[in-house]
């Protein structure tokens, strides 16, 4: 950094943790200002300034905004001293929006006004980049939270996992119409290669991890030591796939080019962070969040010897904090609801709870007893299930995503309980109604 001549260093998103290198940039007379929401450590790190909402002595009311929305403040800080035009500032809350969805922040208090407001700046970015990343995804509709989690994050993220993220810095700066739609469609491919890669990496760590599961251990780990297999950008992804479907804290790892490195996810009951506290003395670093962390290993002599021991004192960990009670997962609904109550002003209504996400979870409803008049899969892999449902002398179509074997055996005729949201489907400028099933049990 010194020899290209740099005399201030700004960090987004980290720094917060990095004391030996802030210590080094110090004495090499490089000022530093850190922008970061991670969770801050007891002493104030080396810099010039230091803006982390989560730091012992930060007064502002709120803590949970994402790095993004740090940084929005600062630009906020900016507009009132006139360094920069209140159009800049009204302008960059689509990314703040897409930050603070993307990093899965809670919506809720200020989060939930920045991402309201960011979402119709989003709507009609003036971002050429930006543009051309919407109409590769296509979306053609009203852009909400869930196209950030499902369309525009998901390829924004996979240039860093599998390329070097300024693939995606490159195209959200692009001014260039042309070179824009190029850039977006390489990303729309490094999205598809991630999701190959992922999907194969999952089978292959599931395969490790079922004899974990099998015999009750409450921590589930994998890895693998060929180095050029599992790309470290990846194992967050299917740590967090397989943390879904076994309810469990679990850990992939892999030898990269920093060292044996790994990503966690865990559930709700389960910090990660204070984890990593306990077993700090076997780390080079870490860092992340109670329900997501990355750390490296300290390098040892023998590889697969570190990661057993890792293993063996994260279940000891786990044997301590994490109760049975703790590992059965529960969907929390918001209301039972009959269907002769569902209408498409009912869903309006809900509508305006807007925007969804984490801690605003779109209402969930249950009802009892419904009768399936029809069942059929559909999709290329035959993977998603198409219902019509009836009770209370109301009919709906339904919908099951990536359906488990349970949902599929389903036939006309049988009674279910079913969990759900709601959402209008317009198709050939009709709306309809249509229910999209979380859950389904045969009664």
């Amino acid at each position: 950094i010194k020899e290209h001549g740099a005399a201030l260093l700004i960090t987004c998103d980290c720094g917060s943790g990095n004391k030996d290198e802030l210590s080094d940039l110090q004495k090499a007379g490089i000022d530093v200002i850190i922008l970061d929401h991670h969770v801050a450590p007891l002493e104030r790190p080396p810099s010039f300034a230091f803006i982390n909402p989560k730091f012992k002595n930060e007064r502002y009311p709120y803590r949970d905004l994402s790095a993004g929305g740090v940084v929005f403040k600062v630009i906020q800080a900016l507009r009132k001293l006139d360094y920069i035009s209140e159009s800049f500032e009204k302008w960059s809350l689509d990314l703040v929006a897409l930050s603070t969805v993307a990093d899965m922040m809670p919506l809720l208090k200020e989060n939930r006004t920045l991402v309201k407001w960011g979402l119709m700046v989003l709507n009609k970015t003036r971002r050429v980049g930006m543009q051309a990343l919407i109409r590769s995804s296509r979306i053609q509709k009203i852009l909400t939270t869930y196209d950030i989690s499902y369309a525009l994050a998901p390829r924004i993220n996979s240039a860093g996992r599998l390329d070097h993220a300024n693939v995606a810095f490159d195209l959200l700066r692009q001014t260039n119409k042309e070179s824009a739609e190029h850039e977006a469609m390489n990303l729309n491919q490094t999205n598809e290669a991630r999701q190959k890669l992922t999907e194969k990496i999952l089978e292959e760590a599931k395969r490790q991890i079922q004899e974990q599961y099998e015999r009750h251990d409450r921590t589930l780990l994998a890895y693998n030591l060929n180095q050029k297999t599992w790309p470290m950008g990846v194992l967050g992804l299917v740590a967090g796939k397989i943390a879904k479907e076994y309810y469990r804290p679990v850990f992939v790892i892999a030898q990269t080019n920093h060292g044996i490195s790994g990503s966690g996810r865990s559930i709700p009951a389960f910090d990660l962070t204070a984890l990593l506290d306990s077993v700090r003395d076997l780390l080079e670093k870490y860092g992340g969040h109670p329900q997501a962390c990355g750390f490296t290993l300290k390098n040892m002599d023998d590889p697969e010897a570190t990661i057993q021991l890792f293993k063996s004192r994260i279940e000891e960990y786990g044997k301590q904090y994490l109760k049975e009670s703790d590992l059965l997962p529960t969907i929390t609904i918001s209301s039972e609801l009959a269907f002769s109550d569902i209408t498409l002003e009912f869903i309006e209504d809900l509508e305006r709870l807007e925007p969804y996400g984490q801690e605003n979870t779109k209402p969930l409803f249950l009802t009892r007893n419904v009768q399936v008049l029809s069942s059929r899969t559909m999709g290329k892999k035959n993977n998603h299930c198409k219902l019509l449902v009836s009770a209370h002398g109301a009919r709906h179509e339904a919908v099951v995503f990536c359906a488990k074997d349970h949902i599929k055996e389903i036939t006309s005729g049988d009674f279910c309980d079913i969990i759900y949201n709601l959402e209008q489907n317009e198709w050939n400028g009709e709306t309809r109604i249509q229910l999209m099933i979380r859950e389904l049990e045969r009664v």
